[in-house]
């Protein structure tokens, strides 16, 4: 919840990106893993679990070669944490 509201407040400030492909990646893959805890939470089936780690490497490094703020990174990285523990916890 936190990096979900520091990149809003980012967003706030001004630090924004514009859309890339790894970035949409990273974004749906985050999205299933959210799907699969929900799942997972209520018994019902869940998915395979992206790899959210190597889909944010591929933003950090796309992120490295732009003017961004590097909270963005941070942020997304800690989304990244969050999701993955709490899938390692239930599962």
């Amino acid at each position: 919840m936190r990096a979900t509201q520091g990149l809003w407040i980012d967003a706030e400030r001004g630090a924004t990106i514009s859309p890339f492909a790894a970035l949409d990646e990273l974004s749906m893959g985050l999205l299933t893993g959210l799907d699969n805890l929900a799942n997972d939470f209520a018994g019902r089936p869940t998915t395979p679990m992206p790899d959210l780690r190597a889909l944010f490497r591929a933003v950090e490094l796309a992120l490295a070669h732009m003017e961004v703020a590097p909270s963005i990174a941070l942020h997304l990285d800690e989304l990244v944490n969050s999701i993955d523990t709490a899938a390692t916890s239930s599962g």
